[in-house]
């Protein structure tokens, strides 16, 4: 299109100046004017739709009641450049504006030129429409891959979501006591006294029967849904709590449990969310505490806030764990805490290793009193 504008420039600027110059009247020079204007609004329009097209309609405006006048082959041009380069709203009131243009034209030229006008109002309007139509398919192509694009990443990240949520319920579920299961073994294996190995594998049985039924709560739970509504998990974090202890002990840690207000009385929801960080805790503690370190489990019930806090003493500098480390426990344990509306913190002080968590109740789980 800029080609062809600047190509009829070139073309019939010499002839117009030619012609005004014969005249040498002032109102000779409109013409030129003109059809710098009709060059001109093309490409204008190409990056300023409508400032291009009302340059172009101005232009065309010099050329009113000429037979045959160029202006006809640039208001065709402006209305192809509008239904590429303008919005749905400007590229109808240019082609609205050019077949008014066309319409007074015809009204005002010899009736022997008429049929041009007709003619290329007709062919106009159907390029116009074939344009348009192109241009909405193009638009609808990019609003479906970018709506499947979106979808697509929406998609993965339900994925992955739902991927974290599930490891984070399978070492919530078993890694505590898989954990006590692998030690627990260790230490069987590692002793020929026969009552240390009953201890052991009194402790093995009880962590492997703990495991497969916090298996079967996990696997009611994701199971699809069915006429029979799953049965509640009963959960007890003060029981939970003497369990665990029960497990260290049984491992050489002494174990000081404090538990402070009805546990019990608690909303099974902040039971469920703070049962894992306990658990998580008692497994850090056989996996990094150095072996007999005191532990220390304080649990406490108040009025605005639920309480946690475990101390155990810290393992030397350059100590390997006891297993392996899996890495997930400690962001679980913030991303449990803060699911709630709670706080956690896990720092060393002094000699010890020390976490804390604070979950405030609101007003749907203040407990009774």
């Amino acid at each position: 299109m800029a080609v062809l504008s600047l190509w009829s420039l070139v073309t019939d600027f010499p002839s117009a100046v030619a012609a005004a110059a014969n005249v040498a009247t002032p109102a000779a020079y409109l013409p030129i004017v003109g059809l710098v204007l009709l060059t001109l609004g093309p490409l204008l329009a190409t990056v300023r739709c409508w400032q291009g097209a009302a340059t172009t309609l101005a232009g065309a405006c010099f050329e009113l009641a000429v037979p045959a006048s160029p202006a006809l082959f640039f208001l065709a041009v402006i209305v192809l450049v509008a239904a590429f380069a303008g919005s749905r709203r400007v590229s109808t009131a240019v082609l609205v504006a050019v077949l008014a243009w066309l319409t007074i034209n015809a009204a005002l030229i010899p009736q022997d030129y008429l049929i041009i006008n007709v003619v290329l109002a007709i062919v106009v309007a159907l390029l116009f429409g074939i344009c348009r139509a192109g241009v909405r398919s193009r638009e609808q192509l990019a609003e479906s891959t970018a709506a499947n694009t979106q979808a697509h990443l929406d998609h993965a990240e339900l994925l992955a979501a739902s991927r974290r949520q599930m490891t984070r319920d399978l070492h919530d579920v078993i890694a505590h006591d898989v954990t006590i299961i692998a030690l627990q073994a260790d230490a069987a294996l590692s002793t020929a006294e026969p009552e240390r190995q009953r201890q052991s594998l009194e402790a093995i049985s009880e962590a492997a029967h703990t495991a497969l039924a916090d298996l079967r709560s996990m696997m009611r739970v994701l199971s699809p849904p069915s006429a029979t509504p799953p049965r509640p998990v009963e959960v007890s974090l003060a029981k939970s709590a003497t369990s665990i202890a029960g497990h260290l002990r049984r491992l050489g840690y002494p174990v000081t449990v404090a538990i402070d207000g009805s546990l019990d009385a608690l909303p099974a929801s902040i039971q469920l969310g703070i049962l894992p960080v306990l658990r998580e805790c008692g497994t850090n503690i056989v996996v990094h505490a150095a072996p007999g370190a005191g532990v220390d489990i304080r649990i406490a019930a108040g009025k605005a806030a639920l309480d946690l806090r475990i101390a155990n003493g810290a393992q030397a500098s350059g100590h390997a764990p006891r297993i392996p480390n899996s890495g997930f426990g400690l962001g679980f344990m913030h991303e449990r805490v803060e699911r709630l509306g709670g706080t956690l913190t896990a720092e060393i002080v002094g000699t010890q290793w020390v976490v804390t968590a604070q979950v405030p109740f609101d007003a749907a789980r203040v407990p009774p009193s």
